[in-house]
C-alpha cells in the first residue's frame, strides 16, 4: 500500500483538490518541524481558491491577501536559493482570473523581496542582438504553439535567438525550430544554478515567457540576467517586478489606460504579436452526435479553464437558458475533479432551475476537441479572461465567437482578433447585448451562416504574421540600443 504521505505531500494533495483550510494546516505542521523556513508561512498566507462562490467574496480574498503581504514586507524574509523549487514560492496564479487590477498585490508581492540583491547583467555589444526566451517546465509546448513561427523567422543576420528551457523542455523544442537559426540552452531545475547558466550565456536581453506560473520563472527576472528584461503574452498581467523592464503587448488588445495596469514599460505594438499556424480538421473527426448533441438542441460552448468562469459570467449563462428553451451549454470538466464540483455547485446555487442544462464535458485529445468546436452552434468566450489558443482555434474552423471585452487585456483579446479582421458584429458592448448575439447566432442559421463566411474571408491576416516577426525585430532592436546607450 505504501506510506502515507508526509505533510509537504499531504498540503500539495490539499492545495490541488482546493482544500486550503487542510493544506494550512498542513503548512502549520511543517513549520514545527521545520521552524526557519518563514516562506512556508508566506505561502500558506496567500493560498488562493480555483473557485469563488461569488465576486463578493474574490473582493474579501483579494483585501485580506494584500494585507498578509504588507505585513510580510516589513519582516525582510531570508530567501534560501537551493530550497525555492521545494517550496515553490510565487504570488497567486489564479489572481489573473479575477477580474480586477493585479498591479497592488504584484506589486506588494515582490516587495517582501526587495532587499534581495542577486547580481548584475552581463555588459554584452556583439554584431548581433542575442535574445533568450526563457520558458520553464512543463510550459514548452505551448509556447511553442504560441512562438514557434516567429522564432523561425527572426532575422538570422541581426538576431541569434535561444530557447532557454529545461533539458526534457529541450527535447520538446529541437525538433520544431530551425536549427540554423535558433539555438536551444538546457539550464538545470534549482533557481540559482539556472541563474548562473543563463548569465553566462551574455544575452542582450531576455524575453521571459511566463512570469508568476512557477517559482522559476517567477524568481529568475530577480538576477537581472540581460540588461533589458521583457515578458508578453503568456501570462498576460504584469510580473509587478521592479527588475522587469518591458510588458510587450499590441494597441488591437490594450485599452487606452493600459499603463496603469503594468509596472513595467508597456510597449504597444499596431499588430498581435504571435505567429500562429491555421488548423484544420482531421479527415476522421467526431460528429456531433459523437458529443450527444441532438438535433433539437441549441449547443452553446465555453471552452475554456474552470478558473476562467467568473461569477460575473453566471448572469449572462442563466439569462441564455432563459431565453432559449432549448439551449444547453457546454464546459469542459476541470482536471482535478472537486473544481468541477464546485462550479457546478455554484451554478446549482445561483440558477437551481437551469443548472440542469449546464453538461460538463471530459477533457478531449486536441483533434476530437475541434470536433468539438465544430460541432456547437455557438461559442462563448468567458468575460474578464477570455480565449487566446482558443480563440485561433475556433477561426481557423471559421467558427463565431461572442465576446464582451474586459477591462485588461486578458479579456480583450478575441476582440483584438476581430479587431484585426474587421468584424464587430460578435463583439458585445454589454452582458445584455451578448446574450442577444448568442441567442440570434443559435436561432437564426442565416445570420450564423453569415458570420462564419465573413470571418472565412476576413481571417487570414490573423495567421502567419510575418508583420508580428517584424515588430518584434524592431522591438528587440530598439530596446537593445536604448541599453547599450545608456
Amino acid at each position: 500500500a505504501g506510506s502515507p504521505p508526509t505533510a509537504n505531500g499531504q498540503r500539495i494533495i490539499h492545495e490541488e483538490r482546493g482544500e486550503l483550510r487542510e493544506a494550512v494546516a498542513c503548512y502549520q505542521q511543517i513549520q514545527k518541524t521545520v521552524p526557519n523556513e518563514p516562506l512556508w508561512a508566506l505561502r500558506a498566507a496567500t493560498l488562493c481558491p480555483n473557485v469563488f462562490p461569488n465576486a463578493e467574496q474574490i473582493d474579501k480574498y483579494r483585501a485580506q491577501l494584500l494585507e498578509n503581504l504588507q505585513r510580510f514586507s516589513q519582516r525582510n524574509l531570508p530567501v534560501d536559493l537551493a530550497k525555492l523549487p521545494i517550496l515553490g514560492t510565487g504570488p497567486p496564479y489564479d489572481l489573473q482570473f479575477h477580474g480586477r487590477d493585479d498591479r497592488p498585490i504584484k506589486e506588494a508581492y515582490a516587495e517582501i523581496f526587495r532587499g534581495w540583491r542577486p547580481g548584475e547583467a552581463p555588459q554584452v555589444s556583439g554584431k548581433r542582438y542575442r535574445i533568450g526566451f526563457v520558458v520553464t517546465d512543463p510550459h514548452e509546448p505551448i509556447f511553442l504553439k504560441c512562438m514557434r513561427g516567429v522564432l523561425n523567422h527572426l532575422d538570422a543576420n541581426r538576431f541569434e535567438p535561444v530557447v532557454i528551457c529545461s533539458p526534457a523542455g529541450a527535447a520538446m523544442v529541437r525538433p520544431v525550430v530551425n536549427s540554423d537559426v535558433v539555438d536551444v540552452l538546457a539550464i538545470p531545475d534549482r533557481v540559482d544554478q539556472a541563474a548562473e547558466r543563463i548569465r553566462g550565456g551574455n544575452f542582450d536581453l531576455l524575453y521571459y515567457w511566463e512570469v508568476g506560473s512557477g517559482t522559476a520563472n517567477y524568481f529568475l527576472p530577480f538576477f537581472r540576467l540581460a540588461r533589458v528584461q521583457c515578458t508578453g503574452w503568456g501570462l498576460p498581467v504584469t510580473s509587478g517586478i521592479p527588475q522587469m523592464d518591458y510588458f510587450l503587448s499590441s494597441d488591437l488588445v490594450e485599452p487606452e489606460d493600459a499603463d496603469s495596469h503594468y509596472r513595467e514599460r508597456l510597449v504597444r505594438a499596431s499588430t498581435l504579436l504571435t505567429y500562429q499556424y491555421r488548423m484544420s480538421l482531421p479527415d476522421r473527426v467526431k460528429t456531433r452526435e459523437h458529443f450527444g448533441f441532438t438535433p433539437d438542441r441549441h449547443v452553446y460552448a465555453c471552452l475554456q479553464q474552470t478558473q476562467k468562469l467568473h461569477p460575473d459570467f453566471d448572469p449572462i449563462l442563466a439569462e441564455i437558458l432563459r431565453r432559449d428553451e432549448a439551449a444547453v451549454i457546454v464546459i469542459p470538466r476541470d482536471h482535478h475533479v472537486m473544481n468541477t464540483a464546485r462550479l457546478g455547485s455554484r451554478f446549482a446555487a445561483q440558477m437551481p432551475d437551469l443548472a440542469e442544462r449546464i453538461l460538463f464535458v471530459p477533457q478531449q485529445a486536441y483533434f476530437d476537441y475541434l470536433g468539438l468546436v465544430a460541432a456547437v452552434d455557438v461559442l462563448l468566450d468567458s468575460p474578464h479572461f477570455g480565449g487566446g489558443l482558443t480563440t485561433y482555434d475556433a477561426f481557423s474552423l471559421s467558427q463565431p465567437i461572442v465576446t464582451l471585452p474586459g477591462e485588461f487585456r486578458r479579456g480583450r483579446f478575441t476582440a483584438a482578433c476581430y479587431r484585426k479582421m474587421g468584424i464587430t458584429q460578435c463583439v458585445a458592448s454589454d452582458p445584455e447585448d451578448y446574450v442577444r448575439i448568442a441567442l440570434t447566432l443559435a436561432n437564426e442559421p442565416d445570420y450564423r451562416a453569415a458570420a462564419v463566411k465573413e470571418i472565412r474571408e476576413a481571417s487570414p491576416p490573423l495567421f502567419e504574421d510575418l508583420e508580428a516577426v517584424g515588430q518584434y525585430e524592431r522591438i528587440f532592436e530598439e530596446l537593445i540600443e536604448k541599453a547599450r546607450a545608456r
